[in-house]
């Protein structure tokens, strides 16, 4: 008999167009797909705002276009920053969300 690799979740598509891809570091505990209020929208896009400068509402307002499940909106939201601020910015989006 041979081994089955059963599914691997995997994140569904998301094209971007930079390619230094590293492994996925921020595994998140619990809070899986919670959705993105309107409000929640607002202070991330605000604390986006610290570390991208005006352009953190183009880049909330896509984001949200994508998903407003809170993984994957934080998760794209990250991709906006420099690496070494991403794990800042995820522990900043996850107690806005009260993860």
């Amino acid at each position: 008999g041979g081994r089955t690799g059963g599914r691997t979740a995997q994140r569904v598509g998301v094209p971007m167009s930079g390619g230094a891809g590293g492994g996925g570091a921020g595994t998140h505990q619990g809070g899986s797909g919670a959705p993105v209020s309107d409000a929640l929208l607002e202070q991330a896009q605000r604390l986006l705002a610290g570390h991208v400068g005006p352009i953190a509402k183009v880049v909330v307002k896509r984001a949200a276009e994508r998903s407003r499940e809170c993984e994957v909106f934080f998760g794209l939201l990250a991709e906006a920053v420099p690496e070494a601020a991403r794990g800042k910015l995820l522990a900043e989006l996850a107690r806005l969300a009260g993860n």
